[in-house]
């Protein structure tokens, strides 16, 4: 299907983005910084649209799901789904501030890149839990490596709030999103369309 292709195509631009955009930035260590923090960089607008692209095969994803009906997706899991993409839209359209300010508060552009990251990681989990019920069991492997990554992360996360450095966060960003991607991929493969193996009983 034309839309599942897409979907796939666009997720690995943002994973090609994501690669070339290190080299170019030698001086960032990707075990402190987050990826999202070479949007600031040498060329950090191939970033930015890695992130939209990403986004926009998320939402590609959910609408060729949801075509299939015979499957009874989950319409909670489409909208967790749908709120995912939205935040990796908005945060490749507003750049973070500059890594390291973490004792100034954030500009505009820096608040909604934060807030939107956040509610992407946080809906993630619960889109690919809810969705692979009814794909894979394999994906709902995946799916419960997913809310594990992002539990961790947002515990990395915690000492931002108390205006210090997060502990190893840009590592555990990367493997974070690897499984959301490695999920994201996965579904347009082995769950395109209900092709998928069902879970035993469902």
């Amino acid at each position: 299907m034309l839309t599942t292709r897409c979907s796939f195509v666009l997720i690995l631009l943002f994973v090609a983005a994501s690669v070339a955009v290190h080299p170019a930035q030698p001086s960032f260590d990707p075990i402190d910084v987050a990826l999202s923090y070479y949007m600031n960089g040498a060329l950090g607008w191939l970033l930015g649209v890695g992130l939209i692209s990403l986004g926009a095969g998320s939402l590609l994803l959910g609408v060729a799901l949801r075509a299939d009906r015979r499957e009874g997706v989950s319409i909670a899991g489409l909208m967790l789904l749908g709120v995912w993409a939205v935040g990796c839209v908005i945060g490749g359209l507003f750049p973070p501030d500059p890594y390291g300010q973490w004792s100034r508060p954030p500009s505009t552009s820096g608040l909604v890149h934060g807030v939107a990251a956040m509610a992407a990681f946080v809906c993630f989990p619960g889109a690919a839990i809810a969705l692979s019920r009814k794909l894979s069991v394999r994906l709902q492997w995946v799916a419960g490596v997913c809310a594990l990554m992002t539990v961790l992360l947002f515990l990395c996360l915690a000492p931002v709030f108390q205006h210090r450095p997060p502990y190893a966060f840009g590592l555990v960003e990367r493997v974070a999103l690897g499984c959301d991607v490695g999920w994201l991929l996965m579904a347009n493969i082995t769950g395109l369309l209900g092709r998928g193996r069902r879970p035993s009983g469902s």
